[in-house]
C-alpha cells in the first residue's frame, strides 16, 4: 500500500510502525516546464509571456507542484494566461514566500469578487467555512442549502477554486492540509468559533429533510463531537434509525470513537437510558416497525450495551428480543441465534446459573441452522465461548471438548494454519494447564506457538502471548534447571517484543513480567484476556 502524506501526526504513526518513507524532491526545472505545457494544453491556451514562463520555472517557490498549478489556474481565472500581461500577477504570486502565504493571496481576490448573502456578508467565508468544518466534504446541494445561496452563484465560485479543492463522489473537499490550515486561520483563529461551526453543522444535518440518512450518519454524531455537545451526541447515537446505521460493519469504528468521547465526558453512563427510551419510541411509532425489526434493534442495542459492560441494561433488551423471536415462532434464523447466543454471554458474565441453558439453546439452534451447509466458523465460534464459560466453572473436560470442537471446525474452515485455530490451542492449553496435566498444555501451547510465528512473524504482539503461554507451562513443571532458564529465556522475549510495540507499561507488558515473579502460576490467562488492539478477534470475550 502507497500512502502519501505531509509532516503531521499521520508520518509520525506510520515512523513508529517501521513503516519506510520516501520524501519527494521538488520539481526540477525540466519537470517544472512539462507541467505548465500540459496545463496549457489542456486549457487550450498558446503559449504565454516567455519572461512569465521563465520566472515561473527558474523560482524556487514552484517547486512545489500544488504551488505552481495554483499560480496557473489563477491567473488563467483572471484572464491573462495569453500574452505580456501576465507578467504582473506572476510577479504577484511569487511574491508569497510559501504555499499558505500564496493561498491567503488568492483567498483575498477571491473575497473581493462574491458577495454572499446571510449575516457574514460573505459567500467565500461561509462556503470554505462549511467545508473546512465537514468531516468528508460537502455536496453542492448542501452548500446551497446551508448559504441559502444559487447554484449559478455557488457554481461559479467553485469553479474558481477547482485547483485547491477535490471533488469525490460529487462532495468538494480541500485539495491538502495546507489549504485547511490556512483557511482556520484566517477565519476560524479562536477554539469557540470552530466549535460554533461544527454546531452550525450539526444543526444542518440534524434536519432529516437536509441530506440522506447515509449523509447524516456521517456527519451528524461527529459534529456533535467536535462541537463538545456530548448530551446532544448521546441522543443522536441511541435515536433506533441513526443507531442501527452505526452499529453496521461499515460505521462501527466511528460509533466506539463516540464512546470513547462520551466517556471522556463522563456521561457515558446515560446512554443506556436514552438507548431505552429510544426503544420504547421506536415500538410506539405509526405505524408500528415489523416485530422482527423490533426484536433485532433490541438484539443490537442489547450486544452494544454488553459491549460497554452495562449487563443489566443488556439482558434487559435481549429478553425483550428473545420474547419477541418466541412470539413470532417463525422459522429460526441468524438473527436468533445471535440473540441466544448474546444472552448467554450476558448471564455467564452476570455468573447466573442460566447461562448454560442458553448456550445449550444457541447451539441447538446454529446447529440446525448448519444442517444444510455443514459446520461454519460461527458454530466454532459458539463452541469456543461454551468451552471458556465452563472452564470458568470448573468444568474442565466439558470445556476441553467444545475447544477441540471449535478448533477441527476451524481447521476444515479455515485451515490448520490460522490465528483462530491458535485461539483454540491455547485455550486447551490453558484449561489443561488448570487440570495439572503440563504435558497436553505444553503440546498445544507450542501448536499454538507455531501457528503464530508463521502467520504474524517474532516480532508480533500475537506471538507474544503464545511464548508466554508456552514458557508458563514450562516453568511450571521444571522448578530448576536448564528447561526452566530457557523458559524464562521465552518470557524475556515476549517481554521484549510487548514493550516494543505497546510500551513498558501497558497491560500485557506488565502481564508478562510477572512471569518473572514468584507465584507466576496464578498470572496465566485464557486467550481472550489480552486486549484486542493488533484486530484479531477474541471469540472468547464476553
Amino acid at each position: 500500500m502507497l500512502l502519501s502524506t505531509g509532516a503531521g501526526t499521520t508520518l509520525t504513526s506510520l515512523a513508529q510502525r517501521g513503516c519506510g518513507a520516501l520524501t519527494l524532491k521538488p520539481l526540477d526545472e525540466k519537470q517544472r516546464q512539462t507541467l505548465v505545457d500540459g496545463y496549457l494544453t489542456r486549457e487550450n491556451k498558446t503559449e504565454f509571456a516567455r519572461k512569465g514562463v521563465s520566472r515561473l520555472i527558474k523560482s524556487d517557490k514552484t517547486g512545489n507542484p500544488q504551488f505552481l498549478c495554483s499560480v496557473l489556474s489563477e491567473i488563467n481565472t483572471i484572464g491573462v494566461l495569453d500574452g505580456v500581461a501576465t507578467m504582473e500577477p506572476v510577479q504577484y504570486f511569487l511574491e508569497a514566500d510559501h504555499l499558505p502565504m500564496m493561498i491567503e493571496k488568492i483567498l483575498y481576490r477571491w473575497e473581493s469578487n462574491y458577495t454572499g448573502r446571510g449575516a457574514s456578508n460573505s459567500l467565500v467565508r461561509d462556503a470554505l467555512t462549511c467545508i473546512w468544518g465537514s468531516r468528508y466534504g460537502l455536496l453542492r446541494s448542501e452548500l446551497v442549502k446551508m448559504l441559502d445561496s444559487s447554484h449559478v452563484h455557488l457554481s461559479k465560485l467553485l469553479r474558481d477554486c477547482s485547483s485547491l479543492m477535490l471533488g469525490h463522489a460529487g462532495m468538494f473537499n480541500f485539495q491538502s492540509q495546507t489549504m485547511s490550515q490556512v483557511i482556520q486561520q484566517r477565519y476560524l483563529p479562536t477554539h469557540d468559533g470552530q466549535m460554533e461551526a461544527h454546531l452550525f453543522l450539526a444543526n444542518f444535518f440534524q434536519d432529516e429533510s437536509n441530506s440522506s440518512l447515509t449523509r447524516r450518519i456521517e456527519e451528524l454524531p461527529w459534529q456533535l463531537m467536535q462541537g463538545g455537545d456530548s448530551v446532544r451526541l448521546c441522543k443522536c447515537m441511541s435515536e433506533t434509525r441513526m443507531f442501527l446505521k452505526l452499529w453496521d460493519d461499515d460505521f462501527r469504528l466511528d460509533c466506539w470513537r463516540y464512546v470513547r468521547f462520551l466517556e471522556q465526558q463522563n456521561v457515558i453512563l446515560s446512554l443506556g437510558m436514552y438507548c431505552k427510551g429510544s426503544s420504547s419510541a421506536f415500538e410506539l411509532e405509526d405505524p408500528k416497525p415489523e416485530p422482527d425489526v423490533i426484536a433485532e434493534a433490541n438484539l443490537k442495542y442489547g450486544a452494544f450495551m454488553a459491549e460497554l459492560g452495562f449487563m443489566e441494561v443488556s439482558l434487559e433488551f435481549l429478553v425483550k428480543a428473545n420474547e419477541t423471536w418466541n412470539d413470532i415462532q417463525e422459522v429460526e434464523d441468524e438473527r436468533v441465534a445471535q440473540t441466544l447466543e448474546t444472552t448467554a454471554k450476558v448471564l455467564a458474565n452476570l455468573k447466573s446459573p442460566d447461562a448454560s441453558k442458553y448456550f445449550e439453546r444457541a447451539l441447538q439452534t446454529r446447529s440446525r441452522l448448519c444442517k444444510k451447509t455443514g459446520p461454519d466458523t460461527k458454530l466454532a465460534t459458539l463452541h469456543n465461548d461454551w468451552g471458556l464459560h465452563l472452564k470458568r466453572e470448573d468444568r474442565h473436560n466439558e470445556a476441553i471438548k467444545n475447544f477441540m470442537r471449535a478448533s477441527e471446525i476451524w481447521t476444515r474452515k479455515l485451515g490448520a494454519s490460522h490465528l483462530l485455530v491458535s485461539t483454540a490451542n491455547l485455550n486447551v492449553s490453558t484449561t489443561c494447564y488448570a487440570m495439572g496435566n503440563m504435558q497436553t498444555a505444553s503440546e498445544h501451547a507450542a501448536i499454538a506457538m507455531e501457528i503464530r510465528k508463521e502467520a504474524v512473524g517474532v516480532n508480533h504482539p500475537l506471538y507474544a502471548e503464545a511464548l508466554i503461554n508456552f514458557a508458563a507451562v514450562e516453568l511450571g513443571k521444571e522448578k530448576v534447571g536448564r528447561a526452566r532458564r530457557e523458559a524464562e529465556i521465552l518470557v524475556r522475549q515476549a517481554i521484549a517484543i510487548f514493550e516494543r510495540a505497546r510500551g513498558g507499561q501497558h497491560p500485557d507488558t506488565l502481564w508478562a513480567r510477572s512471569f518473572l515473579t514468584e507465584g507466576f502460576g496464578s498470572s496465566i490467562v485464557d486467550d481472550d484476556d489480552l486486549s484486542d488492539e493488533d484486530g484479531e478477534e477474541e471469540s472468547g470475550k464476553t
